[in-house]
């Protein structure tokens, strides 16, 4: 699977640990197939993750600006809502290894793990950061919705638009 977003736009826009450079493609592929087509909808994840570079797709991707009712509106694109839950999901699973003897967390003598608790409030912020970059997305897919014929919305065919259901941890 081909994925919509590239390290070097992680780094660009929420950046991991140059250490954990080998994990950014599973997890970018768990969030992109998970957290990504909960949102739009499976017709609607096939036609991006088969079609990205379309004029339209590629502009939901990258951002840029939209006139609406003689305003112009910015939004950052779905690289950023997907580098936000991203690394929501990366906060949980960078800290556990699967060892011969079952997953373990390293132990350093001079660091203090974040408790559970911690570790969750923090990523949930970055999910709620996420769907606020979601939020412009959908508004801006609803204003340029005929460029968009998997964009259904709400109905039953789209996906769970309902942010508070996306769920990283």
């Amino acid at each position: 699977m081909a994925l919509l977003w590239t390290y070097i736009n992680q780094q660009a826009i929420k950046a991991i640990s140059e250490n954990n450079q080998n994990q950014f493609d599973e997890i970018a592929e768990e969030t992109q197939v998970k957290d990504l087509q909960d949102l739009i909808g499976f017709e609607f994840y096939q036609d991006i993750t088969q079609n990205p570079d379309t004029t339209a797709n590629a502009k939901l991707l990258d951002g840029g600006t939209w006139t609406s009712g003689g305003q112009t509106l910015i939004f950052k694109g779905l690289k950023y809502v997907l580098a936000y839950l991203f690394y929501c999901r990366y906060s949980f699973d960078t800290r556990n290894f699967d060892t011969f003897s079952g997953f373990a967390r390293k132990n350093f003598d001079d660091a203090q793990p974040l408790s559970e608790g911690a570790i969750k409030n923090q990523a949930l912020q970055y999910r709620k950061i996420g769907m606020k970059y979601w939020a412009e997305c959908e508004q801006f897919l609803r204003d340029n919705a005929a460029d968009y014929p998997y964009y259904h919305g709400n109905d039953s065919r789209g996906g769970c638009w309902d942010w508070d259901k996306i769920n990283c941890i």
